[in-house]
């Protein structure tokens, strides 16, 4: 049982609404260090069994659809069960990250019951004017972390976030604009409440691979590069029907966030329990 200790509010592309008692399932990407993954599109990293959901095992996978330069490209892969992509400073990396019921990675992820897949997109930040902790000079400012959610799903932030969302015509973006930097390049176990707000929940249903975009905005035009983690969170099977609709996001209010399943998506992180709830 957890309390909620910082407010939060949803961002919502996809609602769903369902009263099941749900199973779930963690999911742990494992430790991978995978050189070579950005130097092509369509290049791949199998991280293997990430989960079993009683029945089957579930293997997961990260692709790039277009090449893309990083200085650390041996970071591209995951760290302490997290995923962790590398880019240099003003690139734009388009990824997928997928779930498979075979090895041969060709089977789609799907149950018998249908299912919600909770991920964690953290150490979403940039550096201020104010701060040069990550540059030689005081001068190495305005660069900053963009994340663009192309699959339809339910945002979930606290109520003091410092990032910033849109809904676009390609999807959902979440920027960390004007913002500083948080730890969280080596991976995280425990959210502090700073790095909560530098953090978004994401939650899908019955789909097994979530669509986005990693962007590193950079004015300064400096070649060092960045890290974006994601926790793959957990698959929950509800065994009811999710009844759907496509409209333009909107914030909701924190109880209409617990109707759509943003709090309990919460609940359900296999190792960040304690931060956001």
């Amino acid at each position: 049982m957890f309390s909620v200790v910082k407010p939060v509010v949803a961002v919502t592309l996809l609602m769903a609404v369902s009263q099941a008692q749900a199973s779930s399932f963690t999911l742990d990407f494992g430790n991978v260090s995978s050189t070579g993954f950005n130097s092509a599109a369509n290049n791949v990293i199998n991280y293997g069994v990430v989960a079993n959901d009683g029945l089957n095992d579930i293997y997961g996978q990260l692709t790039t659809f277009n090449a893309f330069d990083s200085n650390q490209d041996a970071n591209n892969g995951s760290v302490s069960g997290d995923v962790r992509i590398n880019a240099k400073r003003g690139e734009a990396v388009q990824l997928g990250l997928s779930l498979f019921l075979d090895e041969s990675y060709t089977t789609a992820y799907t149950s018998t019951s249908d299912f919600s897949w909770s991920l964690t997109f953290y150490d979403i930040d940039g550096i201020d004017d104010s701060v040069s902790t990550y540059g030689p000079t005081i001068n190495e400012t305005n660069y900053y972390d963009e994340i663009l959610l192309r699959t339809e799903g339910v945002a979930t932030f606290t109520d003091s976030t410092v990032l910033t969302h849109s809904n676009t015509e390609d999807g959902l973006l979440v920027s960390a604009v004007n913002q500083a930097g948080v730890d969280g390049q080596g991976g995280i176990s425990t959210l502090s409440d700073e790095q909560q707000d530098y953090t978004v929940v994401y939650t899908v249903e019955n789909t097994a691979t979530v669509l986005f975009d990693y962007i590193v905005q950079d004015i300064s035009f400096n070649n060092r590069a960045r890290n974006l983690l994601i926790d793959g969170g957990s698959l929950t099977l509800t065994g009811e029907t999710f009844n759907t609709s496509i409209p333009t996001a909107v914030p909701l209010p924190a109880g209409g966030a617990l109707l759509i399943g943003g709090l309990a998506a919460l609940g359900t992180f296999r190792r960040f329990k304690g931060a956001f709830s």
